[in-house]
């Protein structure tokens, strides 16, 4: 089970949120999806889609996480939250 609290207090009664690591699941399962590159924040929606994964008995893709990465020559962190056009 996810315990991971809704951002919303209000919302705080209902277990079905959000339904985007659902559908992700889902889509990724259907096309066959292999092999998932996401941001270290993201592993709170990786717990998501492995619990559907599980109860649909499907192999879950493996899963790499990364942080920030650091471009020596131009001593650049580049991250999806500090990235600005």
């Amino acid at each position: 089970m996810i315990d991971t609290p809704h951002p919303r207090e209000e919302a705080s009664e209902y277990r079905c949120w959000p339904m985007l690591d659902f559908q992700s699941g889902v889509d990724d399962h259907l096309i066959g999806i292999t092999h998932i590159i996401r941001g270290i924040d993201l592993q709170d929606s990786a717990k998501r889609q492995q619990f559907v994964y599980d109860y649909f008995d499907w192999e879950y893709p493996e899963v790499i996480h990364w942080g920030h990465v650091q471009l020596d020559d131009y001593n650049v962190k580049v991250s999806t939250s500090t990235i600005s056009n």
